[in-house]
């Protein structure tokens, strides 16, 4: 059993994470993994049990994991942000992701520029939307030389 699960997990994975989204992915993954980890307990019926244990709880975790941004998406929202510093109109700049049109996101200033230990700062919305759900934080930026660091 355990030969046949192994040949399974190993063509799953190549086959289904090739068009899947971060978040999709992780759930594969995830789902994968539990199921490989469970096969290796108990014998027989206990055996299956321990499979579909390890595939749910693997999905769930790979699916929490999956959520977070890819380097490429973090890379987007960054230059988003240092953007929207640079707008002199205070304009919204949106990014969407290439590879998973359900991620996107957003930066824009906040308020009017201010002084810390003689750096002109300014605070940044910076939203990103997985999957419809929004999540947004607030970044302080200071101008240090020529580039804006978050502080």
């Amino acid at each position: 059993m355990r030969k046949y699960t192994s040949v399974f997990i190993v063509i799953f994975s190549l086959f289904t994470t090739g068009c899947a989204s971060n978040q999709d992915t992780g759930v594969i993954v995830g789902t994968v993994v539990g199921v490989a980890v469970g096969s290796l307990f108990g014998d027989g019926g206990g055996e299956v049990a321990g499979m579909i244990i390890g595939g749910a709880v693997g999905a769930i975790i790979g699916s929490e994991i999956g959520k977070s941004l890819d380097e490429g998406e973090k890379a987007k929202a960054s230059l988003a942000a240092k953007e929207a510093l640079e707008d002199p109109e205070g304009d919204k700049i949106n990014w969407n992701s290439e590879d998973d049109a359900s991620i996107s996101g957003a930066a824009e200033v906040v308020g009017e520029a201010y002084s810390i230990e003689g750096n002109e700062c300014k605070k940044v919305r910076e939203l990103v939307v997985i999957n419809g759900e929004e999540e947004s934080e607030m970044t302080e930026y200071c101008l240090k030389g020529s580039s804006w660091v978050a502080s």
